[in-house]
């Protein structure tokens, strides 16, 4: 179903509601995107057509902030290790058991869920402020560049990385679905939903 107002709202996100309105109101009339997959596919490309022109636009200044963006998620990780060092929950046990999943430490788990959320939600707000009118590309960019570095070791490393347990990288087991949408895709979503909220804001304030 092609459904005007949430398309617009997503192309509001790169663009000005003007012409996100502009845009959606072609793509309806427009006989070649009358389909509903092909509307939604119209959208969507629109919308990283959009973010990658931002980026390629000034890619230094995206650079930089993709790098403080990763140093704002290292400074929470970093305080977040303070705190759980001075609860005692790192030091006395294996590491090893350490990162596997406990369902007796069910309030735990949730606690560093909530943590890890509300820092990336946080991150997307302060990228968002050093780009006004481009919110989320820097997020965008702060992504790429995050997994780009820990590629770029593993394929330098040859796949065998050692990890701080004497482990090897190649040794890990293959996460499961729930561990990477709780450990990949939930702060993504939180980082993008801080950016969104505050363009949101700024909107507001210029409507």
């Amino acid at each position: 179903m092609r459904n005007a107002r949430l398309a617009e709202w997503m192309l509001s996100l790169v663009t000005t509601p003007d012409r996100a309105a502009s845009t959606v109101g072609d793509l309806i009339e427009d006989p070649a995107t009358g389909g509903t997959i092909r509307f939604w596919s119209s959208i969507m490309f629109t919308v990283v057509a959009l973010l990658w022109r931002d980026l390629a636009a000034s890619p230094r200044r995206m650079t930089g902030l993709a790098l403080y963006g990763l140093v704002l998620q290292f400074f929470f990780a970093f305080l977040f290790l303070l705190v759980m060092i001075g609860a005692g929950m790192v030091f006395g046990r294996d590491s090893r058991t350490f990162a596997q999943f406990d369902p007796s430490a069910l309030p735990g788990a949730i606690g560093i869920t909530l943590f890890t959320l509300t820092a990336q939600y946080q991150i997307g707000r302060a990228l968002a402020k050093r780009a006004p009118g481009h919110e989320l590309t820097p997020c965008v960019a702060t992504t790429m560049l995050g997994y780009a570095i820990p590629i770029a070791l593993v394929i330098m490393a040859g796949n065998r990385l050692p990890l701080p347990t004497g482990q090897l990288l190649s040794e890990l087991p293959r996460p499961t679905l729930l561990q990477i949408a709780f450990n990949e895709i939930l702060p993504l979503l939180a980082l993008f939903a801080g950016a969104v909220r505050l363009r949101r804001q700024q909107l507001s304030i210029q409507g």
